[in-house]
């Protein structure tokens, strides 16, 4: 592949399919034009999809012998920018204001599990900054960040992702379409920052306080887990029974709006509270 050898340490499988990468292109930047923000894009593969899709391309890549290749391959078109930085770390506003960007933009990339996941919990929150992320990640993960109410996938991360975004799926990705082919399938997805995500500050606090301590053991009652999470149970208990569940309903049978129901109403009793920390899935 071009000379270069993927590191396992960063993840890297690069997908070289270019019909999927043209699906996954079409599914995140379904205009032309815009102004696109790419995290690893490794060899430029899919970048080539989006600057001819006419967008102007911030690409951040944390492997210098990438961003070579890249450079090589791009760094003569006016609409192709480049930061050798980790994604992870970087102050994303800085760098899109440093190449001229107007957020809200739009960032995609084919992420390794463990840097898309951080990156959703972070970015989603930033209505600011992105109005639609998304590109490849394992199907099991965007399998969770779809769940509806009910399903076995359901968890603390489709809450999460549902509340900022509308989550659309694209087509399941086989591990030979990558190099090296991983494990696992991957699929594409986009998360479509909405009118989600619009409460008070203070209260989607509270809200993310309520759906880490509901899903902490999800198998438990709703009623279990608000209780061992320092909620009151009588309120609790009041609280469900007037949107006309029981308690005893599992954290994943709620629909999005429960939550937010429930962490508006029950924002008075929390307020104040140490905020625990989002460690599920």
């Amino acid at each position: 592949m071009d000379g270069i050898s993927p590191r396992k340490s960063l993840g890297q499988h690069f997908l070289k399919d270019p019909q999927i990468l043209g699906a996954v292109a079409d599914l995140v930047l379904p205009a032309p034009g815009g102004q696109v923000l790419e995290v690893g894009p490794g060899q430029g593969a899919l970048t080539g999809q989006l600057l001819a899709r006419s967008a102007e391309v911030l690409a951040v890549e944390v492997d210098s012998r990438c961003c070579r290749q890249l450079r090589q391959l791009y760094g003569g078109q006016g609409r192709f920018h480049l930061v050798e930085a980790d994604a992870r770390t970087a102050d994303v506003a800085a760098l899109l204001a440093g190449a001229g960007f107007h957020p809200p933009v739009t960032a995609i990339g084919n992420f390794p599990y463990y840097l898309g996941t951080h990156l959703l919990r972070l970015w989603l929150p930033r209505r600011d900054l992105f109005g639609r992320i998304g590109g490849v990640l394992q199907d099991e993960v965007v399998e969770r960040l779809a769940a509806p109410p009910g399903s076995r996938q359901r968890g603390f991360l489709s809450l999460f992702a549902q509340y900022y975004a509308r989550v659309v799926t694209g087509r399941v990705i086989r591990p030979g379409a990558f190099h090296p082919p991983p494990k696992v399938n991957s699929r594409a997805f986009c998360c479509e920052l909405g009118e989600r995500g619009k409460l008070p500050p203070e209260v989607e606090a509270t809200f993310l306080a309520l759906a880490s301590v509901a899903f902490a053991s999800p198998r438990k009652t709703i009623l279990n887990n608000l209780r061992a999470g320092g909620v009151p149970p009588e309120a609790a208990l009041a609280e469900l029974e007037a949107t006309g569940r029981t308690g005893a309903e599992r954290p994943g049978e709620l629909e999005v709006d429960e939550f937010i129901g429930l962490a508006t109403r029950l924002y008075p009793i929390w307020k104040g509270r140490p905020q625990p920390e989002h460690h599920h899935e």
